[in-house]
């Protein structure tokens, strides 16, 4: 019976939202570009029923551009809840969640949830390809994907580790890996762009130009002069950028 309980409260659901909104009403390439985080008056449920209690009740709060916050709680006080709001996962009964001035719910499903990201207490492995772990959205060749694991010193590992490559099949949980190798999945999955800083820096909505951007005007322009100075002097290769919005070259 608790199945066909299941079932029944699956075909009571209401409508999800929209996945996309026209586009003259979507959020422009860069956003989010700076990170503010305003909560106004916020209250929340996971379920739908109106008689149930709220999981979120009231919150407001804001997050300034580059503020580091920690929330802290007993179990059960609402801090998964808080941030699977962002997501616009569960119902806002009430109040208005903004991100650098744009209200959320004007926003199409695909574009909060592929816009942000989120590092989850417990990493999951999807069962598909190694490929389709690193890159779910299909985005790059296996050339570049291939690319992105030789800088980073990991294209032998996959090559050596996993019998067909990127195209190595991952049961459910990653239950056909060893320990090691779901690390070696997990790490390069907060992979986001790579190549040289100058060319990163050419794309005004990539992750390494808002990182300098925001670093202030004049480190700034000291970031991109000095760019440019090391590509000149051919010293210099490529950098890459993380989930942890972390820079290295090497």
């Amino acid at each position: 019976m608790t199945s066909v309980e299941r079932v029944l409260d699956y075909c009571s659901l209401d409508q999800e939202s929209p996945a996309q909104v026209p586009p003259d009403l979507r959020p422009p390439p860069s956003w989010p570009s700076h990170g503010e985080i305003v909560f106004n008056n916020v209250s929340m449920r996971h379920s739908t029923p109106t008689y149930l209690p709220l999981d979120l009740r009231h919150i407001s709060m804001t997050i300034r551009a580059s503020e580091k916050v920690g929330i802290v709680g007993r179990t059960g006080a609402g801090k998964s809840s808080l941030i699977q709001t962002l997501f616009r996962i569960g119902t806002l009964v009430d109040g208005q969640i903004k991100i650098d001035n744009i209200d959320i719910a004007s926003v199409g499903l695909d574009d909060v949830r592929r816009r942000i990201s989120i590092v989850p207490q417990d990493s999951v492995i999807f069962t598909g390809t190694i490929r389709s772990n690193l890159d779910p959205f299909t985005d790059y060749s296996d050339e570049e994907i291939w690319h992105a694991l030789e800088k980073v010193q990991l294209k032998t590992l996959v090559a050596q580790e996993m019998p067909n490559g990127l195209h190595s099949m991952v049961s459910e949980s990653g239950s056909n890996l060893s320990a090691g190798q779901k690390q070696l999945v997990l790490g390069n999955g907060e992979l986001l762009e790579f190549d040289t800083p100058v060319v990163l820096l050419s794309n005004p909505t990539s992750h390494f130009t808002s990182l300098v951007e925001h670093s202030g005007s004049i480190e700034a322009k000291h970031l991109r002069a000095l760019a440019n100075v090391k590509l000149s002097q051919q010293s210099i290769n490529h950098g890459c950028i993380n989930d942890d919005m972390d820079i290295t070259s090497n």
